[in-house]
């Protein structure tokens, strides 16, 4: 007979999510918060894909104060940045570099995602080719936990704005994602002064914290 948590680790949305919300708390973000971000309801296919739920009752259980719990739509970065309802929410400068880069041109791959919402742990301190390293060898904060992508973060600090009325990583964290220059990396932060969302880049040698999440099979 099926253990009774792997039964519940891939469960029809409508019953699992009313479970994890009540689990989660504050910390859940799922398909309404999505439906909001997009202005729209979701399509069939991304409702079919957040049918199921891909973390166990004892990963959400563990996660509960430490992570969010977040689902992802069909969407670009550069979409939210030009959505009026949203625009507020990033910090404006004149280049606007990182819209030209692939993490916010490219749709985010629709899905459930448990983001940290601090810094993964231990990599406070060190620079962006420590955390690989830790990464490989399973210290960013354990062997199922990874470097969030540079989009997933940023669709996660909108969320955590808009619903949560937090401000996320302040100091600025290092994400995945290739830059302009081999030499730096994509950062993002909470601006001093107005807490809007800041995507910039970071020589490599920075120390700096590092965003991560609960790898998604």
């Amino acid at each position: 007979m099926a253990n009774r948590n792997e039964e519940c680790r891939y469960t029809k949305t409508a019953h699992y999510q009313i479970w994890a919300k009540k689990l989660m708390g504050g910390n859940f973000l799922g398909v309404v918060c999505a439906e909001r971000i997009l202005g729209r309801p979701l399509s069939r296919y991304e409702r079919g894909i957040l049918r199921d739920m891909p973390f166990s009752v004892e990963m959400l259980k563990a996660c509960k104060h430490t992570h969010v719990l977040i689902a992802v739509p069909y969407i670009t970065i550069n979409e939210m940045y030009d959505d009026t309802r949203l625009h507020k929410l990033f910090c404006k400068t004149t280049s606007n570099w990182w819209r030209s880069e692939n993490f916010a041109k490219e749709k985010m791959r629709v899905g459930w995602y448990l983001v940290r919402k601090n810094e993964g742990p231990d990599s406070v301190g060190h620079d962006f080719r420590a955390h690989k390293i830790m990464e490989a060898e399973g210290r960013i904060g354990g062997p199922d936990e990874v470097i969030a992508p540079a989009n997933i973060v940023i669709y996660t600090m909108a969320l955590r704005k808009c619903y949560l009325g937090e401000i996320p990583f302040p100091q600025g964290v290092y994400t995945r994602d290739s830059a302009i220059c081999p030499k730096e990396q994509v950062i993002v932060c909470s601006d001093f002064f107005t807490d809007q969302i800041e995507i910039g880049l970071a020589p490599i040698c920075t120390t700096l914290g590092c965003a991560t999440m609960k790898k998604v099979y």
